[in-house]
């Protein structure tokens, strides 16, 4: 199977349930042809594909606190980075950038302003992909090709994430980002829909 014929993605987002036997199973079940972490979702018992990202803080914490989490994934330096094009230029005058950077393959996308990524797109043109990693993932996916996507672990309330300490300081549990999130999912769902591209949030 060549990865044109590829369509079937998941995306795995850092919600508590990620870590739950009956999301591993439907991982399973599903048998996705691609799997991208977002964000903290990376450091999980899943081998992935890719790793999605906006903020360098969500990098710098996961490199930070779980380097050994990243060092256990064996196949991390098979792992293509989908990351904004402006890391480049703040990497030059951050902190001291951890090794594991430069191992990753990196994809990166525009993001400044917001509506650049959206020009990108083949639809979608007025939606907000920017405001949150999930969003970046399916559109990355959906520039590849996808059909199918299938998200797992965006659970949408509540607080806290799959595993203690991913925290940073752009970290907002707030009952007014779930609402949004949900109006949003809601709104690409039925925008892929037109085009004929399956979105699912697993546990709805």
């Amino acid at each position: 199977m060549s990865n044109l014929d590829k369509t079937k993605w998941g995306i795995l987002c850092p919600g508590p349930s990620l870590s739950s036997y009956k999301t591993k199973k439907m991982i399973e079940c599903a048998e996705p042809d691609w799997l991208v972490a977002v964000n903290g979702a990376f450091v999980s018992t899943y081998n992935v594909d890719f790793w999605a990202m906006i903020d360098w803080e969500v990098f710098y914490t996961i490199a930070h606190d779980f380097q050994h989490a990243i060092a256990a994934q064996k196949q991390f330096k098979d792992v293509v980075l989908w990351i904004p094009e402006r890391w480049f230029d703040f990497i030059k005058t951050s902190s001291p950038i951890f090794p594991a950077f430069y191992d990753f393959k990196k994809e990166t996308f525009l993001s400044v302003p917001a509506e650049e990524f959206a020009k990108a797109m083949p639809f979608g043109r007025n939606f907000p992909w920017m405001e949150r990693t999930m969003f970046v993932a399916v559109g990355m996916a959906i520039l590849r090709g996808a059909r199918e996507i299938k998200i797992y672990g965006a659970d949408l309330g509540g607080e806290g994430y799959h595993l203690p300490g991913l925290e940073n300081c752009r970290t907002r549990h707030t009952h007014k980002r779930w609402v949004e999130e949900k109006i949003w999912f809601n709104q690409l769902k039925n925008i892929c829909a037109d085009y004929n591209i399956t979105l699912i949030r697993e546990g709805e």
